[in-house]
């Protein structure tokens, strides 16, 4: 990393300002985005570890996990996986370190898990998806053991796209995991593709719990155990490319919230439940995509979960996904969901940030934090454990360079 910046070194900051109207009849406040640490290739995850401490742990496309400790970006990397990446392509690649979570009890078992794009094992396919747990070391909590990998899944990936690879606990305990259609347009994978097919685990949000088992453990109610239509893993599926995901509380209930990226007209928001059918291939958004698969398995596509928000690709072009804002800093923005978009482009870096406000039952208002004008592509969200939020930047296509950037959402009042 070339460059370090504390929180105190405001001097230094690179402060960008934005207008944003919270509610018709209110003088709009800014918005700033105040950098905290550069110098990355590709940010793709910001989290923190429930330990109690205020340490931030930033993953790197390229395969580099690091901390930001006391707002300073400390220069050796918490864990290096580098080499066992699949080989990166400078101009464009959707693989790489896409996936962080630490495990709700890391404060005592020290326990972490990564998702990340390696080599394939085999022929017909492109790589493999491997999702791992460490451990950080004995002794010394700045850096982790890179001896203790244990692979807890392995994922065949036929296309080098498509990758999703969020990871997060959920309220019950259990690991989520984002994992994409295979990749390739429209999902052409097999016979009906990827995403309507439970026979493997592509284009779906799988549950497991790694706290059983010789490597995890099952949900009993995951949807289809005991059921040979499909994989006991699965938790919901039906996604094209569901690249990032939370729980917050929106309508009153703790959701999961899953951004799954369009084929070429539609991104949507969905609140995912156990055992739903999200649609892809046969619809994209809340619009019919290929009807003669619904035909051909006998689906009406009135009977498929519906996205409860979606936007067409003259607002964006790839949705991030965020979080349900609970920060201290405002209550004008308590409870509503912050979102990214990549970027409208692939030759100019045109990233967004939005925000979905409930202004009725099943209403919702969607507004720019950030629009167009912004000239960087977001390569994800981030939360901190006071639940303040951090958007993460870069400037080339593809993971090349060190443009990447880390910065926190700063509401003026």
């Amino acid at each position: 990393m070339k460059k370090t910046y504390g929180l105190t070194k405001l001097t230094i900051f690179t402060i960008i300002a934005f207008s944003l109207l919270l509610a018709t009849g209110c003088d709009p406040p800014t918005v700033e985005l105040e950098l905290i640490a550069d110098g990355f290739n590709t940010p793709t995850v910001l989290t923190h570890p429930g330990d109690g401490t205020d340490r931030l742990f930033v993953a790197d496309q390229v395969g580099k996990i690091y901390v930001i400790e006391s707002g300073v970006l400390l220069q050796d990397p918490f864990l290096d996986i580098s080499t066992k990446l699949v080989d990166l392509l400078g101009a464009y690649d959707e693989r790489g370190l896409l996936g962080l979570v630490f495990h709700p009890d890391y404060a005592d078992n020290g326990k972490f898990y990564v998702y990340y794009s390696a080599p394939k094992s085999g022929e017909g396919i492109n790589h493999k998806s491997v999702v791992s747990e460490f451990l950080v070391s004995s002794g010394n909590d700045k850096i982790a053991d890179d001896t203790s990998e244990r692979e807890i899944l392995t994922i065949d990936q036929p296309e080098a796209n498509h990758n999703a690879g969020q990871l997060a606990f959920g309220p019950d305990g259990y690991l989520y995991i984002g994992v994409g259609d295979g990749g390739g347009a429209g999902d052409v994978h097999g016979v009906i593709g990827n995403g309507q097919d439970t026979t493997n685990l592509l284009g779906t949000i799988l549950r497991i719990d790694v706290d059983t088992g010789d490597t995890y453990g099952i949900p009993l109610d995951n949807p289809f155990v005991g059921d040979e239509d499909g994989l006991d893993e699965i938790y919901a599926y039906g996604f094209r490319n569901p690249y990032k995901f939370s729980f917050g509380f929106l309508s009153g209930e703790n959701r999961l919230i899953v951004a799954d990226v369009g084929q070429g007209d539609w991104e949507e928001l969905d609140f995912v439940e156990n055992g739903g059918n999200y649609g892809w291939r046969i619809m994209e958004g809340d619009h019919i995509y290929d009807q003669a698969l619904a035909d051909m398995l006998n689906i009406d596509p009135e009977s498929l979960a519906k996205p409860f928000h979606e936007y067409d690709r003259s607002v964006g072009h790839s949705i991030i996904g965020g979080y349900v804002y609970t920060g201290p800093q405002t209550t004008e923005m308590t409870g509503k969901y912050v979102f990214a978009d990549w970027g409208s482009s692939f030759i100019i870096p045109s990233g967004q940030i939005f925000y979905l406000d409930e202004t009725g039952p099943d209403v919702w208002t969607r507004d720019a934090l950030i629009p167009k004008n912004f000239k960087k592509y977001i390569s994800g969200m981030g939360e901190d454990k006071n639940g303040e939020l951090y958007v993460l930047t870069k400037t080339p296509l593809g993971p090349t360079g060190d443009t990447g950037e880390v910065s926190r959402i700063v509401f003026l009042q």
